[in-house]
This record gives structure tokens, C-alpha cells and sequence, in this order.
């Protein structure tokens, strides 16, 4: 499997005691480093659990290991790092193998590490497993093309006479009212909704005679200027459209995030349209998760080094509120200046001729007028300000 024999001390990158809590903290995303040659460096625990990998087994690995045969052939994994090196981070969304050689959807990301003078010296993986999400994605896709099928397919044999017209528009209110995915019927020119079914009422919250007769947009906040032309488009013969990110406010006034695709229907002999809607709020939530877990990777100053802590403030720079600065005591300053420059509170309490309590006593009151939680948060939120550098 291409395994490094170097001794762990020879590793460089072997995490602080700091780095191995803040991975520990994350049992359901792998997380593991790779050093420039594309070899396992650390691991956390969540590898074990998504992989199948004990430590002992994993690190020393090469990166190529977890990854199937033909994305190896293909140099799948060679450009994928040439991509984080170049843009700082690059995407991983695709099947992976396990130990046991079973595969598994994964979402992540690769996030390149640089010394202070721009060299990358190792690179971060994150992911997590999400075939559970691909498998739901791949059936409503199915979904969709079956329903496209049937309708075109039933749209084309009852065009010869009106009661095959209504028996097919029976056919599709069946299939409609009954189906798993919330959906809408919008009348043609209007933009008028029609019916909705069972899924959607349970989605939104609404009953269905809130919704029928007004527009979608009594409860879809439009997503982009792009979707926002394809809903005006709705019920007006147009070709439709797939898969478009919209938000839709439920009745208790919360936010879900869904994919919309529409679907011309005949209408009484006239142009409709179906839109239907797949909830995937969870899976937003899952991305936002995987960005905290590599925010909070990259945030241990104890391990990353200042430059990657300088780089992380830049990030999350703009235009910074310096008032709370003015309102700490001088000894409160002086004590933030020396964390920032990841001092202990020994060598503070010994730079100042303090107590060591006396250094803890300043730091809790830091905490509260600059309102943070730890010492990485109060380590950016001084960078930030300009202080410590």
C-alpha cells in the first residue's frame, strides 16, 4: 500500500496535544494529514470510523489508498492536491474505498498547508460519508425521469380523444397526491398554484387551501436572479428546468433549503406545470458542518503556527470593530498581546512579575468583554485588531 517506514519522530508534522483534541472533538469526519509526498502523517479517530483504519494501520499510508483503482489510474489524486496547492483548497466529492474494500460516497476537501514564505509543507483532509445523501440524490433524479416519462409517454397516446385526456390527468393526480416528494401544480400564464400535495403541506406546514390560488412565491424565498426568471417562467410552456436551489419558508417561519425541478403538464388542454421539491436542508447543514471542522483544524494556533492564525484573520477580516480594544484596562492588554503571541500564562505571569492566578484572573476577564470562549478565539479576535503581531 505504499507505506512510509521512516519512525513517527521523523514525521513532520506529528500533532500537539492541542491539534489531537480539537480532531478528537469531530468523531464523524476523517480528518488525517498528508505531507507533500502524499503520505499519511496523523490521523483522527473518525478515519477509524469512516475508513475502517486503525492508527497504526493508517498512518505512513499513501493518500492514494483510500481512493478507488480507476480515479488512481486516472491521476485522480495527483490533481487533486496540484488543485489545493494552486487555489488553497480544492473539492473531494466521490467514491472512496474502505479497508475492507467495500466503496462509500464521500463529500470533503483537501486544504493546503503553506510556511510563512508560500511553500505548501502538507495538506489537510476532511471529509465525511454521505452515500446515504447520494443514494436519496440519485433516486429523486430517477424520480424525475421516470415522472418525465410517464408524462410525456401518457401525453402522446391521449392526445386522440378527450377521455383519454381525462383518464391520463386521473393517472397524474394519482400518481401526484400520492407521491413521496413535495410538489406543486401551477396553472398556465398566471403562475397560479392549483393543487399541492400531502408531502408538501408536511414540509411547509401549510394546509392546502393557504397555498392553492395565490403564487409559489407566498412561500419560496427565490435563490438567485437565474431561478428567480425560471419560477416566473412557471406555467407558461416553457422547457423547464432541474435540480434549481431555492429556500422555502415554512409556516412556523422557518428556512428550508430544497432542489426544484419543473415539469410541463397538459392542463384541461392547456400548458401546466409540476415543480416538485427536494429537501435537502440536512445536507446543507452537513457542508456547514464540514467547513466548521476545517475552520476549527485550521484555527489551533499551537500546531498551524502563527502564519496559518495571520492567514485565518485575513479571511475572516473586513471592517473589524475596534471599540471593545479601548475598553480593556492596560494590564488587561498587555495580557491579550502576549496570548496572541502564544505565550503561556506562565511565561505572561513571568514577562509581567504576576502571579499565575493572577494571569488566569485576566484572561477570564478578557474573555467577557471581548466575548470569546478560548484562547484560539481570543488569539484571531487580537490578530484581527492588530494586536500580538
Amino acid at each position: 500500500m505504499g507505506r512510509d517506514h521512516r519512525n513517527a519522530d521523523e514525521i513532520p508534522f506529528a500533532p500537539y496535544p492541542s491539534y489531537r483534541e480539537v480532531l478528537e472533538s469531530v468523531r464523524e469526519y476523517a480528518i488525517f494529514l498528508l505531507m507533500p509526498n502524499n503520505i499519511v502523517a496523523s490521523w483522527n479517530r473518525g478515519v477509524e470510523q469512516v475508513f475502517g483504519f486503525s492508527r497504526s494501520e493508517f498512518v505512513g499510508l499513501s493518500g492514494n489508498t483510500v481512493f478507488v483503482p480507476e480515479d488512481v489510474e486516472e491521476g485522480v489524486p495527483e490533481r487533486e492536491m496540484e488543485a489545493a496547492a494552486r487555489e488553497g483548497m480544492a473539492a473531494d466529492n466521490r467514491w472512496h474505498l474502505r479497508k475492507d474494500g467495500s466503496r462509500f460516497w464521500a463529500n470533503g476537501v483537501l486544504t493546503a498547508l503553506g510556511d510563512p514564505h508560500g511553500k505548501v509543507i502538507g495538506y489537510v483532509k476532511v471529509l465525511r460519508d454521505n452515500t446515504a445523501q447520494k443514494e436519496a440524490e440519485d433516486a429523486l433524479q430517477r424520480a424525475h425521469a421516470e415522472l418525465e416519462r410517464r408524462v410525456e409517454e401518457r401525453t402522446t397516446e391521449l392526445r386522440e380523444t378527450v377521455e383519454e385526456l381525462r383518464r391520463g390527468e386521473a393517472l397524474f393526480a394519482s400518481i401526484f397526491r400520492a407521491g413521496p416528494f413535495a410538489a406543486v401544480v401551477i396553472g398556465s400564464g398566471d403562475g397560479r398554484v392549483l393543487e399541492v400535495n400531502d408531502a408538501f403541506c408536511s414540509l411547509t406546514g401549510y394546509l392546502p387551501d393557504e397555498v392553492a390560488g395565490g403564487t409559489i412565491e407566498n412561500v419560496a424565498n427565490r435563490y438567485s436572479a437565474e431561478t428567480t426568471a425560471r419560477i416566473e417562467q412557471m406555467g407558461a410552456g416553457r422547457d423547464g428546468f432541474r435540480n434549481e436551489e431555492l429556500e422555502l419558508r415554512t409556516k412556523a417561519g422557518e428556512t428550508r433549503t430544497v432542489l426544484a425541478s419543473e415539469v410541463p403538464v397538459p392542463l384541461n388542454g392547456k400548458h401546466g406545470s409540476l415543480v416538485m421539491f427536494f429537501d435537502i436542508t440536512e445536507r446543507k447543514r452537513s457542508e456547514d458542518e464540514l467547513m466548521q471542522a476545517i475552520q476549527d483544524v485550521m484555527q489551533d494556533a499551537s500546531w498551524f503556527s502563527r502564519s496559518v492564525v495571520e492567514r485565518l484573520a485575513e479571511i475572516r477580516a473586513g471592517t473589524v470593530d475596534t471599540t471593545r480594544v479601548a475598553e480593556l484596562t492596560r494590564r488587561e492588554r498587555q495580557v491579550l498581546e502576549r496570548v496572541a503571541r502564544g505565550r503561556s500564562n506562565a511565561e505572561i505571569a513571568s514577562e509581567l512579575g504576576i502571579a499565575a492566578q493572577t494571569v488566569r484572573n485576566y484572561i477570564t476577564s478578557v474573555y467577557e468583554k471581548i466575548d470569546v470562549r478560548s484562547r484560539v478565539e481570543a488569539v484571531v479576535w487580537a490578530r484581527e485588531r492588530g494586536l500580538g503581531l
